[in-house]
Protein backbone atom coordinates (compact mmCIF):
# COMPACT_ATOMS: atom_id res chain seq x y z
CA UNK A 1 0.00 0.00 0.00
CA UNK A 2 1.66 3.22 -1.16
CA UNK A 3 1.67 6.31 1.04
CA UNK A 4 0.39 9.44 -0.63
CA UNK A 5 1.67 12.93 0.16
CA UNK A 6 -0.84 14.95 2.17
CA UNK A 7 1.16 17.96 3.41
CA UNK A 8 -1.73 19.49 5.38
CA UNK A 9 -1.83 16.44 7.65
CA UNK A 10 1.89 15.66 7.84
CA UNK A 11 2.61 17.46 11.13
CA UNK A 12 -0.30 15.65 12.80
CA UNK A 13 0.83 12.31 11.41
CA UNK A 14 4.38 12.81 12.67
CA UNK A 15 3.04 13.72 16.12
CA UNK A 16 1.55 10.23 16.48
CA UNK A 17 5.04 8.87 17.15
CA UNK A 18 5.19 10.87 20.39
CA UNK A 19 1.77 9.82 21.71
CA UNK A 20 0.66 6.82 23.70
CA UNK A 21 -0.44 3.79 21.72
CA UNK A 22 -4.05 4.24 22.82
CA UNK A 23 -4.09 7.95 21.88
CA UNK A 24 -2.55 7.21 18.48
CA UNK A 25 -5.12 4.48 17.83
CA UNK A 26 -7.96 6.84 18.68
CA UNK A 27 -6.67 9.60 16.41
CA UNK A 28 -6.12 7.19 13.51
CA UNK A 29 -9.62 5.79 14.04
CA UNK A 30 -11.15 9.26 13.88
CA UNK A 31 -9.09 10.28 10.86
CA UNK A 32 -10.20 7.22 8.91
CA UNK A 33 -13.87 7.66 9.77
CA UNK A 34 -13.66 11.25 8.56
CA UNK A 35 -11.53 10.51 5.50
CA UNK A 36 -14.51 10.66 3.14
CA UNK A 37 -15.08 14.24 4.30
CA UNK A 38 -11.38 15.11 4.29
CA UNK A 39 -10.57 13.65 0.87
CA UNK A 40 -13.63 13.13 -1.33
CA UNK A 41 -16.02 16.04 -0.98
CA UNK A 42 -18.49 14.43 1.43
CA UNK A 43 -20.05 17.35 3.34
CA UNK A 44 -20.25 15.61 6.71
CA UNK A 45 -20.25 12.44 8.77
CA UNK A 46 -22.32 11.45 11.80
CA UNK A 47 -20.45 9.47 14.47
CA UNK A 48 -21.70 7.95 17.70
CA UNK A 49 -19.45 7.77 20.75
CA UNK A 50 -20.40 5.52 23.65
CA UNK A 51 -18.56 5.16 26.94
CA UNK A 52 -15.97 3.87 27.29
CA UNK A 53 -14.46 4.94 23.98
CA UNK A 54 -10.79 4.04 23.66
CA UNK A 55 -10.90 4.09 27.45
CA UNK A 56 -12.31 7.62 27.59
CA UNK A 57 -15.46 9.13 29.00
CA UNK A 58 -17.94 10.63 26.55
CA UNK A 59 -16.95 14.16 27.58
CA UNK A 60 -13.25 13.49 27.06
CA UNK A 61 -14.00 11.92 23.69
CA UNK A 62 -16.08 14.94 22.65
CA UNK A 63 -13.36 17.39 23.66
CA UNK A 64 -10.57 15.48 21.95
CA UNK A 65 -12.51 14.78 18.77
CA UNK A 66 -13.49 18.43 18.49
CA UNK A 67 -9.85 19.46 18.82
CA UNK A 68 -8.74 16.95 16.20
CA UNK A 69 -11.51 17.95 13.78
CA UNK A 70 -10.51 21.60 14.12
CA UNK A 71 -6.89 20.69 13.42
CA UNK A 72 -8.04 19.00 10.20
CA UNK A 73 -10.22 21.95 9.15
CA UNK A 74 -13.61 20.52 10.13
CA UNK A 75 -16.41 21.76 12.37
CA UNK A 76 -18.46 19.76 14.87
CA UNK A 77 -22.05 19.87 16.07
CA UNK A 78 -23.34 17.82 19.01
CA UNK A 79 -26.71 16.60 17.79
CA UNK A 80 -27.54 14.47 20.82
CA UNK A 81 -25.64 13.46 23.94
CA UNK A 82 -25.85 12.07 27.44
CA UNK A 83 -23.41 10.84 30.05
CA UNK A 84 -23.15 7.50 28.25
CA UNK A 85 -23.27 8.36 24.54
CA UNK A 86 -23.14 11.18 22.05
CA UNK A 87 -23.98 11.67 18.38
CA UNK A 88 -21.62 14.19 16.81
CA UNK A 89 -21.79 15.59 13.31
CA UNK A 90 -18.41 16.41 11.77
CA UNK A 91 -18.58 18.61 8.70
CA UNK A 92 -16.84 20.83 6.22
CA UNK A 93 -18.79 24.04 6.63
CA UNK A 94 -18.16 25.31 3.10
CA UNK A 95 -19.17 22.03 1.50
CA UNK A 96 -22.30 21.69 3.62
CA UNK A 97 -23.35 25.24 2.79
CA UNK A 98 -22.90 24.40 -0.88
CA UNK A 99 -25.05 21.29 -0.62
CA UNK A 100 -27.80 23.21 1.15
CA UNK A 101 -27.77 25.95 -1.48
CA UNK A 102 -28.22 23.25 -4.08
CA UNK A 103 -31.32 21.77 -2.46
CA UNK A 104 -32.82 24.92 -0.93
CA UNK A 105 -34.97 25.73 -3.98
CA UNK A 106 -36.59 22.30 -4.06
CA UNK A 107 -40.23 22.54 -2.97
CA UNK A 108 -40.05 19.21 -1.17
CA UNK A 109 -37.13 20.52 0.86
CA UNK A 110 -39.45 23.37 1.88
CA UNK A 111 -42.09 20.78 2.74
CA UNK A 112 -39.67 19.45 5.35
CA UNK A 113 -39.76 22.84 7.01
CA UNK A 114 -36.51 24.38 5.81
CA UNK A 115 -36.55 27.72 4.03
CA UNK A 116 -34.65 28.88 0.93
CA UNK A 117 -32.12 30.79 3.07
CA UNK A 118 -31.19 27.81 5.24
CA UNK A 119 -27.61 27.77 6.54
CA UNK A 120 -25.48 24.95 7.87
CA UNK A 121 -26.13 26.06 11.43
CA UNK A 122 -29.89 26.53 11.06
CA UNK A 123 -30.18 23.14 9.34
CA UNK A 124 -28.25 21.38 12.11
CA UNK A 125 -30.25 23.25 14.77
CA UNK A 126 -33.42 21.97 13.08
CA UNK A 127 -32.11 18.40 13.02
CA UNK A 128 -31.21 18.53 16.70
CA UNK A 129 -34.60 19.93 17.69
CA UNK A 130 -36.53 17.34 15.66
CA UNK A 131 -34.42 14.58 17.13
CA UNK A 132 -35.15 15.89 20.61
CA UNK A 133 -38.89 16.10 19.97
CA UNK A 134 -39.34 12.73 18.27
CA UNK A 135 -36.57 10.66 19.83
CA UNK A 136 -35.62 9.50 16.33
CA UNK A 137 -32.91 10.66 14.00
CA UNK A 138 -34.46 12.85 11.26
CA UNK A 139 -34.12 11.20 7.85
CA UNK A 140 -33.16 14.47 6.18
CA UNK A 141 -29.76 14.17 7.83
CA UNK A 142 -29.00 12.15 4.70
CA UNK A 143 -28.65 15.48 2.88
CA UNK A 144 -25.96 16.60 5.32
CA UNK A 145 -23.95 13.39 4.97
CA UNK A 146 -23.92 13.75 1.20
CA UNK A 147 -26.63 11.41 -0.05
CA UNK A 148 -28.37 12.55 -3.26
CA UNK A 149 -31.59 14.47 -2.56
CA UNK A 150 -33.67 12.07 -4.70
CA UNK A 151 -32.53 9.16 -2.53
CA UNK A 152 -33.30 10.97 0.71
CA UNK A 153 -36.75 11.98 -0.52
CA UNK A 154 -37.34 8.47 -1.89
CA UNK A 155 -36.51 6.93 1.47
CA UNK A 156 -38.94 9.34 3.14
CA UNK A 157 -41.68 8.42 0.65
CA UNK A 158 -41.92 11.97 -0.69
CA UNK A 159 -41.20 11.05 -4.32
CA UNK A 160 -42.55 8.16 -6.36
CA UNK A 161 -39.31 6.47 -7.34
CA UNK A 162 -38.59 2.73 -7.28
CA UNK A 163 -35.99 1.49 -4.83
CA UNK A 164 -33.15 0.09 -6.91
CA UNK A 165 -30.52 -1.09 -4.43
CA UNK A 166 -28.74 -0.44 -1.15
CA UNK A 167 -25.15 0.80 -1.30
CA UNK A 168 -24.44 2.44 2.09
CA UNK A 169 -27.76 4.19 1.55
CA UNK A 170 -30.97 3.28 -0.30
CA UNK A 171 -30.82 4.32 -3.95
CA UNK A 172 -34.04 5.31 -5.73
CA UNK A 173 -34.71 5.93 -9.40
CA UNK A 174 -31.75 6.17 -11.77
CA UNK A 175 -28.78 4.75 -9.96
CA UNK A 176 -25.90 6.06 -12.07
CA UNK A 177 -25.23 9.35 -10.28
CA UNK A 178 -25.75 7.75 -6.87
CA UNK A 179 -23.27 4.95 -7.59
CA UNK A 180 -20.78 7.47 -8.90
CA UNK A 181 -21.04 9.43 -5.67
CA UNK A 182 -20.65 6.26 -3.60
CA UNK A 183 -17.50 5.39 -5.54
CA UNK A 184 -16.17 8.90 -4.95
CA UNK A 185 -16.69 8.54 -1.19
CA UNK A 186 -15.08 5.09 -1.16
CA UNK A 187 -12.01 6.53 -2.86
CA UNK A 188 -11.78 9.07 -0.03
CA UNK A 189 -11.61 6.26 2.52
CA UNK A 190 -9.03 4.43 0.44
CA UNK A 191 -6.94 7.58 0.29
CA UNK A 192 -7.03 7.86 4.08
CA UNK A 193 -6.01 4.21 4.50
CA UNK A 194 -3.12 4.65 2.09
CA UNK A 195 -1.95 7.80 3.82
CA UNK A 196 -1.76 6.02 7.19
CA UNK A 197 -0.40 2.84 5.58
CA UNK A 198 -3.03 0.71 7.27
CA UNK A 199 -6.19 -1.25 6.54
CA UNK A 200 -9.78 -1.21 7.78
CA UNK A 201 -8.91 -3.10 10.96
CA UNK A 202 -7.74 0.30 12.26
CA UNK A 203 -11.40 1.39 12.13
CA UNK A 204 -12.41 -0.94 14.95
CA UNK A 205 -12.23 0.71 18.36
CA UNK A 206 -10.46 -0.80 21.34
CA UNK A 207 -13.62 -1.83 23.18
CA UNK A 208 -14.59 -4.15 20.31
CA UNK A 209 -11.17 -5.79 20.13
CA UNK A 210 -9.27 -6.93 23.20
CA UNK A 211 -5.81 -5.37 22.98
CA UNK A 212 -2.82 -7.29 24.33
CA UNK A 213 0.50 -5.60 24.99
CA UNK A 214 2.58 -8.62 23.95
CA UNK A 215 0.79 -10.15 20.97
CA UNK A 216 -1.98 -9.59 18.46
CA UNK A 217 -5.65 -9.00 19.06
CA UNK A 218 -8.59 -10.52 17.23
CA UNK A 219 -11.80 -8.71 16.33
CA UNK A 220 -14.74 -10.99 17.09
CA UNK A 221 -16.91 -9.86 14.21
CA UNK A 222 -14.30 -10.40 11.52
CA UNK A 223 -11.51 -12.56 12.96
CA UNK A 224 -9.02 -9.94 11.83
CA UNK A 225 -5.67 -10.18 13.62
CA UNK A 226 -3.74 -6.93 13.95
CA UNK A 227 -0.34 -6.29 15.52
CA UNK A 228 -0.81 -3.95 18.45
CA UNK A 229 1.13 -0.67 18.64
CA UNK A 230 4.02 -0.78 21.04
Amino acid sequence: MMEKAEPRFDDWKKSLDNKTAAQARFERWLFLYLSKVLFSGKPGELLRFSAPFFGRTVMDTLNESKAMASLWGLSTYHLRWSAQSAHVFFYDRQKLEGVLRGVAQNRLFHFLGYGPSVTAMSFLDGLAERWRQTGQIPHEIGIAVGYPLKDVLGYMGLVDLPKRMVREWCIYGREGASLQRKEQYDLGLQRGLEYLRTDQSAMIRDELCGHRSYTTYVCPEGDVAVQEDQ
